[in-house]
């Protein structure tokens, strides 16, 4: 039996399950929100067509990287690929990119989120205070290690999809039929930078390689379906507010 063999038999299907909500979870932001905002300039059918393009590619570049099969090897990650393939400047290059990117990501999110508990406490606490107990119980899963933070997100994942089938039960009384007929494809090229940020989930291949013992099929699969899963929650929220 080949080593690929050998790792598809122990792997069994409920494996998956992590790995696709750890996708689908870092896929899903508060960008979702306002993706349908932005891309509707443009109008419903366009809109339609280019999140199906950038959702495409994006899936497509994820399988070119796992499609390495290094990721899954100890202490390897992005960075350690990107230097494998185009040198130290790649992998530096990588590193300043993903500073930028998640420190951006990290003052959003924690500021988000100490609003909302803030807002949503029945009585009056420090929002500093807030914002300090936020950031310690995120610190606190991360560096427990990959088993806490995979089975933390699939309890945020289920509340998120919760949240969300409120939202569109909401909002489907507010559909007009008549704005799907609308159409300037002249706003589409502009849309696009904005949809690819909305199916970022690259930076999470690394752990979904280790968890699934770098099994080609099997991270494709969860690839696919975790990005599958935003898209369809994507194009859910442009049908409810177009």
């Amino acid at each position: 039996m080949s080593l690929e063999m050998q790792r598809t038999a122990v792997l069994p299907v409920s494996s998956l399950v992590q790995p696709v909500l750890y996708i689908a979870g870092n896929t899903i932001g508060a960008g979702i929100l306002a993706l349908p905002v932005l891309v509707g300039l443009a109008g419903f059918i366009p809109a339609l067509i280019g999140i199906f393009l950038m959702w495409a590619i994006m899936v497509a570049s994820g399988l070119i990287l796992t499609n390495k099969n290094i990721l899954h090897e100890e202490k390897t990650d992005l960075p350690t690929l990107y230097e494998k393939e185009l040198g130290k400047a790649g992998k530096y290059t990588v590193i300043v990119g993903y500073l930028f990117l998640f420190y951006g990501l990290s003052v959003a999110y924690l500021s988000g989120a100490t609003a909302t508990i803030v807002s949503l406490l029945p009585f009056n606490l420090s929002y500093h205070y807030v914002l300090l107990c936020v950031f310690g119980f995120l610190a606190f899963m991360i560096m427990k290690g990959n088993k806490v933070v995979l089975k933390s997100n699939t309890f945020f994942m289920i509340l998120l999809f919760l949240s969300f089938a409120l939202l569109f039960s909401k909002a489907l009384f507010s559909i007009q039929p008549s704005n799907f007929a609308y159409t300037d494809w002249s706003f589409l090229p502009a849309t696009f930078p904005v949809i690819v940020c909305s199916f970022g989930f690259h930076n999470t291949l690394p752990i979904v390689a280790k968890t699934l013992n770098g099994d080609k099929k099997r991270i494709g699969q969860a690839i696919f379906i975790g990005s599958l899963l935003p898209l369809l929650l994507n194009l859910l929220i442009l049908f409810v507010v177009s």
